[in-house]
């Protein structure tokens, strides 16, 4: 996943295997790993066992083999950790 601007020009590359909608400047990105469903199964695994219609209307988190996770801001700079500067703190 990577990001463009409305005008369709490349602002972030595509480089992420999934990354959250921003939220206050920052979207959390995630390299490596796989949807993985509320009933704890992966999508190769639901294929397999029921076809494409097992996949429908399931809930799903991103996980298995993540490699690297963080936060970009919006130029594409990556943080380990949220910065706090100008962010409110979550109680």
């Amino acid at each position: 996943m990577g990001f463009a601007n409305l005008n369709g020009q490349k602002i972030i590359p595509a480089q992420y295997s999934f990354v959250t909608p921003f939220n206050q400047g920052y979207a959390q990105y995630y390299i490596g790993g796989e949807k993985i469903y509320e009933n704890g199964k992966t999508h190769k695994q639901i294929i397999a066992q029921s076809g494409t219609n097992g996949l429908i209307d399931l809930h799903w988190n991103w996980g298995g083999n993540i490699t690297e996770t963080g936060y970009i801001n919006k130029k594409g700079q990556r943080f380990k950790d949220l910065p706090s500067v100008g962010r409110k703190k979550k109680n």
